[in-house]
C-alpha cells in the first residue's frame, strides 16, 4: 500500500495520498473581518484550506471558491493522477540502477545517522536510541540504519526537559510527550536540506563541546 507519493518521491508536487482532516478543505472555516481605511470599508474573507490562505473581497464569491475547493478535493484530480503515474514509472526504470531513489536515500540518510552517531557518542549529557544493523530485503543484505528521526535522551538529572535543553542552544525537535515517551526524550529530524542537516549537526556539535567546559552553548535561531 502506497501511503503517500510526495514523501516517497520528494516531488512536492504530486500531493497523492492520505490527508488529514483537520487540514482538509471542509475544515476551512469562512470568517469575515473588516479592513478600514480613511474612506471606506472593505470586506475580506480568509479561508485556510491545505494551509494555504486566501483573501478575498467578496463574500459571496469566498463561499463560491470554498464549495469550489471542497467538491474539487472530494477524489483525486486526473492531472495529479498522472502525475504520480510518471513519478512511479521513473522510480520503478531506476530500480537497483545508478538513479535509484531508494540507493540513494539510503545513502544520505545513513550517512547523516554514522555523522550524528560520532558526535552524540561523545557526550554524557545526551544519548541516541540504539539500533543494530538489520536485514535488508530490497538490498538483500544487512545494512546500518538510517533512521529519518533521531529520539534523544537527556541523561543529565537536572535536564528533566530535553525538548526545553535542546530548545536553549538553539536546535529545535520536538518533545517526547507528544508520542507518549516523557519530558526526558525529544526527537529530531534528520530529514532536511543538506544546509538545514550540517547546521543542525553544527548546533550538536556545540552543544557537546560546551559539556567540557561547563557551560551551555549560546542560543540563536532554532534549528
Amino acid at each position: 500500500m502506497l501511503f503517500t507519493t510526495s514523501k516517497l518521491s520528494g516531488h512536492a508536487g504530486s500531493r497523492f495520498g492520505y490527508t488529514r482532516a483537520t487540514e482538509s478543505p471542509a475544515a476551512c472555516h469562512l470568517q469575515a473581518r473588516h479592513v478600514h481605511n480613511d474612506t471606506k470599508a472593505d470586506r475580506y474573507t480568509p479561508c485556510r484550506a491545505l494551509r494555504r490562505w486566501a483573501l478575498v473581497r467578496d463574500e459571496k464569491v469566498a463561499r463560491r471558491a470554498i464549495s469550489y475547493i471542497e467538491e474539487s478535493t472530494v477524489g483525486t484530480s486526473r492531472e495529479t493522477q498522472l502525475r504520480v503515474l510518471k513519478i512511479l514509472k521513473v522510480i520503478l526504470a531506476n530500480l537497483h540502477g545508478k538513479e535509484d531513489i531508494f540507493a540513494f536515500g539510503y545513502d544520505v540518510m545513513s550517512s547523516r545517522w554514522r555523522r550524528l552517531n560520532a558526535v552524540v557518542s561523545r557526550s554524557t549529557r545526551i544519548s541516541l536510541q540504539k539500533m543494530p544493523p538489520q536485514y535488508c530485503t530490497y538490498f538483500n543484505r544487512i545494512k546500518e540504519p538510517s533512521p529519518a528521526y533521531a529520539w534523544v535522551k537527556c541523561e543529565w538529572v537536572e535536564d528533566d526537559d530535553c525538548y526545553e535543553t535542546l530548545l536553549a542552544a538553539g536546535i529545535n525537535s520536538l518533545t517526547g510527550t507528544v508520542n507518549e515517551a516523557g519530558t526526558r526524550y525529544t526527537r529530531l529530524s534528520l530529514i532536511k536540506t543538506q544546509d538545514d542537516f550540517d547546521m543542525l549537526l553544527e548546533r550538536i556539535t556545540e552543544f557537546v563541546d560546551a559539556e567540557k567546559h561547563g557551560r551551555a552553548p549560546a542560543a540563536s535561531s532554532s534549528m
